[in-house]
């Protein structure tokens, strides 16, 4: 396995921005040291220098399916699922520290939650109150957030580590009787 050096690093995301197609284009690369792993994010334009839009068609998953043929030719360690026990709480900002907050009491809560209700309950008493977002001016759900003081989680963003055929499954037996209020 090899050590991940800056220059390395710098090597995996330019090899691993030509793969996708992210080419001609301004980008930046930031190393990330909130993990007991490195680890990198990039960050791209997407309209090339001669002002041409650059294709974002299955952008995830074809850059998953390259991250992990990079992780295997370089022999990386993978990452297979996300592992918040791991992250460096410390090191994130005020709102990034509640997202792993919200995050972890979803966790924890989902598996023993035989309802939504219940689980809106017991993320209620860390807390936690849930939001609907409705699609326009009806009573269809839309989507879901979760909120700790200012800072709101979309269900959207918790689907890494929790399955969203588990997730739906809690929302759809309390989730459906839940009906917008006036003052909502």
């Amino acid at each position: 396995m090899k050590a991940l050096s800056d220059e390395l690093m710098k090597t995996l995301a330019q090899e691993y921005l030509t793969r996708l197609g992210i080419v001609n284009t301004q980008f930046a690369i930031v190393k990330h040291t909130d993990r007991e792993h490195l680890h990198m994010h990039i960050v791209a334009n997407m309209v090339d220098n001669e002002g041409k839009a650059i294709s974002d068609s299955w952008i995830g998953l074809r850059g998953k399916k390259i991250a992990q043929q990079l992780t295997r030719e370089y022999k990386l360690i993978p990452a297979l699922e996300k592992n918040s026990k791991r992250a460096h709480v410390e090191a994130l900002n005020e709102a990034e520290a509640v997202k792993y907050q919200i995050y972890e009491a979803i966790s924890q809560n989902l598996p023993l939650s035989r309802s939504f209700e219940e689980l809106q309950n017991r993320l209620l008493k860390r807390g936690i109150e849930t939001q609907y977002k409705y699609k326009g001016k009806t009573d269809e759900i839309q989507g879901i957030s979760f909120k700790k003081g200012n800072t709101i989680l979309k269900v959207v963003k918790l689907t890494v580590n929790i399955p969203i055929r588990t997730f739906l499954r809690h929302w759809s037996t309390g989730i459906g009787r839940h009906r917008k209020s006036k003052s909502q």
